[in-house]
């Protein structure tokens, strides 16, 4: 399984990157990170990746517009949004947008995860 991290915050790449090296599936060596849209997808004109981590809010081109500009050329990878907030329907259902996951990360979203 290959997988990128595309996030402008090297403290968030290295946040998802260790929660990430925790699993016993996935090896270090087929994780690639990257600090904006235009790196990742520049790699993807030339490789392949399984799961993407894409941060919604970067500097340049953001974690939406990457999403979009990644599904015109592959409707296979998996894309999966990160962001500090969470966007939730009020039954408390999270939005999923254009067929794209969206998770939260950080503190606050461990702690819903026990919950």
């Amino acid at each position: 399984m290959r997988i990128g991290i595309c996030d402008d915050n090297e403290q968030a790449r290295h946040t998802v990157l260790s929660r990430l090296k925790t699993r016993p599936e996935v090896m270090e060596r087929n994780i690639f990170e990257f600090r904006c849209g235009e790196a990742l997808l520049e790699h993807l004109r030339r490789f392949v990746l399984d799961i993407v981590f894409l941060d919604c809010k970067m500097d340049g081109m953001d974690g939406i517009e990457t999403a979009k500009a990644i599904r015109r050329r592959d409707n296979r990878l998996i894309i999966i949004l990160l962001t500090d907030f969470a966007i939730l329907l009020p039954a408390g259902i999270l939005l999923i947008i254009v067929g794209l996951s969206m998770l939260r990360r950080g503190r606050r979203a461990e702690k819903t995860a026990r919950a």
